[in-house]
């Protein structure tokens, strides 16, 4: 299947199972008939359907869709044993099926420690061994992955594997983990560590049975796992497993430039992100799109969220009525700020609302006023230490994305700043500014008073529309510029901005780049030269996508 055939099949399940779940919410089953009719009844009743609705957690879903498999399908026996193990989690109860099971059967034994939260107990004794078909030890790792129970499902994988050696059941278990794995949101450490181990465990035995290109993709996961549960030097070494010769040996390369940001170590990083650039002069754009999709990196052609005025209005009336009960004002600022200066709404390129707020008391409290408020998802990990200059939220009734920024005072400046992805922190400073309140898409909100002088410290001549504007590298008041955070965000905007096809932008960075050339970590003038010729306008006036430009390589 192509990655767009597979985009195009999940987009189906989530359209199909949206409508399901409302179905199921307002107990109105008359509108089965139409989703059957939208989507056909094979489709709903396939395993791979219900299988998916297990992965996302919508358990309701899971036991209607079962039910409807066991009335309907060929095969009832796979549905039907589902069915009965999320009724009898569901109520705390087993089941009169799987009380029919022997009491040393895997599933039964799986069922019950997940429904009363219980460890799976150890079996020494080959006569204590827990019985079941291959399948159904399959089965009984997927329902311990599917509701967190990750230590049982360790011990699941080791017993099987331990009393046999079947290719088959491995292999299952790590398509079973690859698809669950890239549907989770983030995790506390204990849970990230709790993954590792099993998608460790998985992987040796991968090895051992020498199916080298699954273990290679396990071996990425693990990896971006150690990063996210903050083990960048576990992260590193699993990424250095990818074969060279492997199409995630790029993607590797990129995220171990991240995992040294992480680090602080951004000389070394730098190194990774030049190495990462010169590799993908001598790719053609038919293989970045395939391969380099990365969500750091890949830009808009990972997709674009949807961004209508009326989302993004109720999305700011609850930021301030969240905000109202620890008395702080938001104000518009940035992108969102041009926006409703230029034309009394948004601009045609954004993704999401840029607000500020004054650092007036501890941002912990704030930020927990908004969490509290259960209007927003807000992601904590964007927390420091020191300074804390910028928190994304998650707006749950829209899912608009708002980035609010914090403005400390600096002597006789703002300042306030980015948290970059790969560890590091860019500021800006600006000078102080009152509020007014103003007009917004039908919202009272506010604005600095005095915006001219403002939007010209964020964007210089910002009265003439500029397309290619790069906020990151040409912001007017950006701290520290040609230092060394600045030629990581150099390299990075270089890299989103020839993923997406931007050859403007691509001449833009490059003559930046070219402009700090005497300072320590610049980029090589080979290398910019290298790059422009590949991805800018040169390269498109040429009308040729698919030439690799050859030069040296870079570590």
């Amino acid at each position: 299947m192509t990655a767009t055939a597979s985009m195009d099949s999940d987009k189906q399940m989530v359209e199909a199972l949206t409508q399901v779940c409302r179905m199921i919410q307002k107990n109105n089953y008359a509108e089965m008939d139409a989703i059957v009719a939208e989507f056909g009844l094979d489709f709903l009743i396939a395993d791979g359907f219900i299988d998916f609705a297990r992965r996302v957690k919508e358990p309701a879903c899971v036991m209607f869709l079962s039910t409807l498999a066991v009335h309907n399908a060929k095969n009832t026996v796979r549905p039907q044993m589902i069915l009965q193990a999320y009724q009898s989690i569901t109520s705390g109860q087993l089941t009169e099926g799987i009380s029919a099971l022997p009491r040393r059967h895997v599933v039964r034994q799986a069922v019950t420690c997940i429904a009363n939260k219980l460890a799976l107990p150890v079996h020494r004794l080959a006569a204590d061994r827990r019985k079941g078909t291959g399948q159904e030890w399959v089965l009984a790792f997927e329902l311990c992955l599917d509701h967190g129970s990750l230590e049982n499902a360790l011990k699941v994988f080791n017993e099987e594997t331990q009393n046999t050696s079947s290719p088959e059941f491995v292999l299952l278990c790590a398509r079973a983990l690859v698809e669950r794995v890239k549907s989770i949101g983030n995790r506390d450490l204990s849970t990230w560590a709790a993954w590792i181990a099993v998608l460790k465990a998985v992987y040796h035995k991968l090895l051992k049975l020498k199916f080298s290109d699954v273990a290679v993709e396990l071996a990425q996961l693990i990896a971006e796992y150690c990063h996210k549960a903050g083990r960048q030097n576990e992260a590193i070494h699993w990424y250095q497993t990818i074969p060279a010769q492997a199409n995630a040996a790029l993607i590797a390369q990129y995220q171990i430039a991240e995992a040294y940001g992480h680090l602080q170590k951004f000389d070394i990083a730098l190194r990774h992100l030049d190495a990462t650039l010169a590799d993908l002069c001598g790719r053609s754009n038919s293989w970045i799109n395939a391969h380099f999709l990365h969500a750091d990196a890949g830009g808009e052609r990972v997709g674009k969220a949807s961004f209508n005025d009326t989302a993004a209005a109720a999305a700011l009336i609850d930021l301030q009525k969240a905000l109202a009960r620890c008395d702080t004002v938001p104000f518009l600022v940035s992108g969102t700020l041009l926006g409703y200066v230029r034309n009394g709404g948004f601009l045609s390129h954004d993704k999401d609302i840029d607000v500020g707020i004054f650092e007036s008391q501890n941002i912990f409290d704030t930020l927990n006023s908004i969490a509290n408020s259960q209007l927003f998802e807000v992601q904590f990990d964007y927390l420091r230490i020191e300074n804390t200059y910028q928190v994304p939220v998650i707006h749950r009734a829209t899912g608009m994305a708002i980035d609010i920024f914090i403005y400390y005072k600096s002597e006789d400046r703002l300042i306030t700043g980015v948290h970059g992805d790969f560890g590091y922190t860019q500021n800006f400073t600006f000078k102080p500014f009152e509020l007014e309140k103003i007009k917004f898409l039908g919202v009272e909100f506010a604005i600095p008073q005095d915006y001219r002088t403002n939007l010209e410290e964020n964007f210089g001549n910002w009265q003439v529309p500029d397309s290619s504007f790069i906020s990151h590298l040409e912001c007017p008041t950006t701290v520290d510029v040609g230092g060394t955070v600045y030629l990581v965000v150099a390299r990075l905007e270089m890299l989103r901005s020839l993923v997406e096809g931007k050859s403007k932008k691509v001449d833009r960075i490059a003559n930046i780049l070219r402009r700090w050339q005497d300072v320590p970590n610049a980029m090589q003038p080979e290398l910019i030269d290298r790059l422009d010729a590949r991805f800018g306008t040169r390269a498109r006036l040429a009308q040729q996508p698919d030439v690799a430009v050859a030069g040296p390589a870079y570590a």
